[in-house]
């Protein structure tokens, strides 16, 4: 595979680089790609060291700058919000407003007796990943963690669950083609529509993730990695085409969950799977998005070599 590794303390640089032909393009994120009727979004952009300045499509706005609240109307519909900055080009995002925020939740459903389940599909040993998905996302460990690695993968699958709902309302609005089908490998049904992160990580099937991960490169013996690429992995066949590979292996506990909802989040907006350069451009926006996230952190930036890699 023709890689391209990201030092973090050259990262924006590089993201710079990489995107100069879009005149320095911003990243911009909500927190979530499915909200209900009256709630807010929580609205972020990287990249940029002015004063950005947001528009939404409908709705209010609360605050300015890299962080701000969009107090979303009471109408459903797709809404836009875009962030522009002096000299840089725009960024812009959209979201689903369904449901209303006063709806009773309904009762809860009996436990899964398939794959599918809350927006995770759930890769259980023994099924094989659907087919028709844009994108083809893996949650991969290549080890049992144990000490501070265990902190730092529970803290990633807590996120990863937490976007679960809001990712699955996606797969009644858009087509499949549009979507990333998110993979999270275990080795039974979870017993209930949000399980803990203490199930999956005991129940984590690391025989199909070490599979995966030999095909990919088989020194990769920690974790977690968040791999995705244009089909599914499979059981055997020899992986082919774009690949986007995240090591958050030395990532520090408290980094991870922000760093896997803003992939997920990122990942969630309406793409063009099909164009080998998509997935080159979602990982330029993560080298911004993680280069702005680990400033400040001068340990972090010395320790890990890698962050985000891509090729084929």
């Amino acid at each position: 595979m023709n890689k391209l590794l990201l030092s973090p303390l050259i990262s924006i640089a590089l993201a710079c680089a990489a995107t100069q032909a879009h005149a320095q393009a911003l990243v911009c994120n909500a927190d979530r790609p499915v909200a209900q009727v009256g709630e807010s979004v929580e609205l972020r952009v990287f990249g940029s060291d002015k004063a950005p300045a947001w528009e939404v499509s409908a709705g209010r706005l609360e605050g300015s700058g890299p962080r701000a609240q969009w107090h979303l109307p009471d109408s459903t519909g797709k809404l836009s919000a875009s962030v522009t900055a002096p000299g840089q080009a725009p960024c812009t995002l959209s979201i689903f407003v369904v449901g209303s925020a006063r709806t009773p939740s309904p009762a809860p459903a009996p436990p899964p007796t398939t794959a599918r389940e809350t927006g995770t599909l759930w890769l259980v040993r023994g099924q094989q990943e659907p087919a028709g998905y844009g994108l083809y996302s893996y949650f991969l460990l290549g080890s049992a963690p144990d000490g501070k690695s265990r902190e730092r993968v529970l803290a990633a699958i807590e996120a990863f669950l937490a976007l679960s709902p809001s990712l699955a309302s996606l797969d009644e609005l858009l087509e499949r083609s549009q979507l990333n089908a998110n993979h999270m490998p275990v080795d039974a049904p979870p017993p209930s529509a949000r399980p803990s992160a203490q199930w999956v990580l005991e129940h984590y099937d690391h025989a199909r993730a070490r599979s995966i991960l030999a095909r990919i490169d088989a020194s990769l013996r920690q974790g977690p990695y968040l791999v995705s690429m244009g089909a599914p992995a499979g059981s055997r066949a020899p992986l082919a085409g774009p690949m986007l590979r995240q090591d958050l292996s030395a990532v520090p506990p408290h980094l991870v969950g922000d760093w896997y909802r803003l992939f997920l989040n990122q990942a969630a907006q309406e793409r063009d799977w099909d164009k080998g350069q998509t997935l080159q451009e979602v990982g330029v926006r993560m080298r911004t998005v993680i280069g702005v996230l680990a400033l400040g952190l001068p340990d972090v930036q010395a320790g890990v070599t890698r962050w985000v890699q891509w090729g084929k």
